[in-house]
């Protein structure tokens, strides 16, 4: 039992790190990661609507692990703001943040054009929705599911 709450301590750490903590000087984290093995985040792309003006998630479906280290690289290619909602999901996350909302997230502004970078590491096993929360969006197909296994 001491064991394993030792290694949940861990893994926690190595997570609340993640890259900010890397990127401010916290460099224990290289220790730890090579001790659990996490590797460097897993980057998947995300893209919110097209240049074509489909109101559309690509992919709409996004498989995770849990306890995994992920930078979800969100793009907006469409010519309107996006807003991509995970309520839900935000708040099972250990780790979650981006240039412009360091702390915990569930929504993530997107202008068009524009690209964020988002680190998370998923603690609980689930589905969760995701939604553009942006007017009339979601109703248009501007939906899908975050599963954590």
């Amino acid at each position: 039992m001491k064991r394993q709450l030792i290694i949940v301590a861990a893994a926690m750490y190595a997570a609340l790190a993640g890259p900010t903590g890397v990127q401010a000087g916290l460099t224990g984290v290289h220790a730890v990661d090579s001790w659990f093995d996490l590797g460097k985040p897993t980057e998947i792309v995300v893209e919110l609507g097209t240049k074509s003006g489909n109101l559309v998630i690509i992919p709409s479906t996004l498989r995770l692990q849990a306890y995994k280290r992920y930078t979800l690289i969100i793009r907006n290619p469409s010519d309107v703001s996006h807003t991509l909602s995970l309520s839900e999901f935000g708040a099972t996350l250990t780790h979650s943040s981006t240039p412009t909302y360091p702390s915990q997230v569930d929504e993530i502004d997107v202008e068009p054009g524009k690209t964020v970078e988002w680190f998370v590491v998923p603690t609980r096993v689930g589905n969760y929705p995701m939604r553009c929360s942006n007017r009339t969006h979601a109703g248009a197909g501007m939906v899908g599911r975050i599963i954590v296994k």
